[in-house]
């Protein structure tokens, strides 16, 4: 304390999450006390210490002990004495375990591989020891195969799910048992093995890609790029090839090969971009950048992303002067600050032999770093083949349980199944409604002793 002036001796050791696991993934920190004068002096000194943890903007936090006050359960500092904070539950003495086994896993994402295998990877613990473990998956998402997964030592269990065909979407999740017969499992993941069409990352030139300008006074900077990409190195610019902004009236394309597309595909890619945007006016710009396409020969027409760009063009500038640049004003486009993130673009509107290129404009004033595009791919998706709806709630309404959803754009009906054990060999088709319905009532469910659901969208 301040009042005696006692040296206080201590360490506190942050321990990497990546090397001692916690149930949630959370780092632990220990104080270990080695001298410790936790006392009170005159009036005018400061009472006792403080301790605990809290978040760097001080608005959450643990206290253990504040003015020699602590929780019934928690023991005075000493010294010798250390403090552990975990998300750990630890052993709870002689309490029956009743809780099924803590699993946490990182879900996996879409890929092109269709050779496989999957590596899922999960951290599992449970006071009592774990006795089992499993890996289920599904390649329609009703009927699950049952693979056992291994344990690596510790918390580390590992399996895999084999390689797929393009164009099929696996759902999968893990169960786990522990010594005392506690049940318990994640939620179901999906991803989809992307049927692809065609694949661009730019790091060995961009062959069947060009660039250009409408001339008339517009300019084209497009070109590869090493100052920025998403992977590995090089994608393509529009914009100054040093470290300066770009021109001012821009009208600058960057097109593809043709492309053939069938009835049903998907575009994405990733792009970071820096352009002038309206400060006076949130959602508008100045300079941006959009999407276009054009099959068999078609005008060409803007492609919207599914979710949408993040500003439209204004019609004047900030004196009043009408906007200069090359879009017509009130279009859509992409402009502000953006990091890099991923596009996906509906296409199934459009077939044939396509072109789809990435147009950037800007006007007479001012200017900024540009527009970077990467790692472009195309997939075709499997006719008639939608997610599963999401947000799904489960109410028990007397005897009967009452499930609701959200609706799946493009279903036209559901297929409701259940079962009264996690991973059956085959579920029970409870009933198939039809939209404009999103809800189904399970009567007399209250008769058995637990039941799992599981909703499949059709059209």
């Amino acid at each position: 304390t301040r009042y005696y002036n006692y040296l206080e001796s201590f360490q506190v050791i942050l321990y990497d999450p990546a090397f001692y696991t916690t149930p949630t993934g959370d780092g632990e920190i220990l104080i270990q006390y080695q001298t410790v004068h936790n006392v009170t002096g005159d009036p005018d000194d400061i009472d006792y210490a403080t301790v605990g943890i809290e978040s760097p903007d001080q608005l959450d936090g643990i206290q253990y002990t504040y003015w020699n006050i602590y929780p019934s359960s928690a023991t005075g500092l000493a010294s010798g004495r250390a403090i552990l904070f975990t998300t750990d539950s630890g052993e709870q003495g002689l309490l029956p375990d009743t809780l099924g086994p803590e699993i946490s896993h990182i879900a996996l994402t879409n890929t092109t591989d269709p050779t496989g295998p999957y590596p899922v990877d999960a951290s599992i613990w449970d006071m009592s020891g774990i006795d089992h473990v499993d890996l289920n998956y599904s390649r329609n998402g009703t009927s699950f195969i049952v693979e056992p997964m291994s344990h690596l030592g510790g918390r580390d269990w590992s399996g895999t799910i084999p390689g797929q065909s393009p164009g099929t979407t696996v759902y999968y999740f893990i169960s786990a048992v522990d010594d005392s017969a506690n049940y318990s499992q994640t939620d179901t993941s999906r991803f989809d093995v992307w049927d692809v069409i065609v694949q661009y990352n730019f790091e060995s030139g961009a062959s069947g890609w060009s660039h250009y300008s409408n001339g008339g006074g517009w300019f084209d900077q497009w070109h590869i790029s090493m100052e920025d990409a998403h992977s590995p190195v090089r994608s393509w610019k529009c914009g100054d090839s040093g470290s300066g902004s770009y021109y001012n009236l821009l009208d600058a394309y960057l097109e593809s090969p043709e492309i053939t597309l069938p009835t049903n595909s998907q575009m994405h890619f990733y792009h970071r971009i820096h352009s002038e945007a309206s400060t006076s006016y949130p959602d508008s710009a100045y300079d941006g950048g959009i999407i276009e396409i054009s099959c068999d020969g078609s005008p060409w027409e803007q492609v919207i992303p599914d979710v949408g760009y993040n500003r439209i063009i204004r019609t004047v500038s900030n004196n009043g002067s009408p906007y200069s640049g090359p879009f017509e004003p009130g279009t859509e486009c992409w402009s502000g600050t953006i990091h890099w993130t991923d596009v996906t673009a509906d296409l199934s509107g459009y077939q044939g032999d396509c072109r789809i290129r990435f147009r950037f404009g800007s006007d007479q004033l001012d200017s900024l770093e540009g527009w970077y595009i990467d790692d472009v791919i195309i997939i075709g998706l499997p006719e008639g083949e939608l997610p599963p709806p999401e947000n799904v709630t489960i109410r028990n309404l007397g005897n009967n349980i009452f499930l609701r959803w959200e609706p799946v754009f493009g279903a036209t009906y559901y297929n409701i199944y259940y079962a009264t054990e996690p991973n059956p060999a085959m579920w029970n088709l409870l009933n198939t409604v039809e939209e404009p319905l999103h809800y189904c009532e399970h009567i007399n469910a209250i008769d058995h002793p637990r039941l799992f659901y599981y909703i499949v969208a059709g059209n």
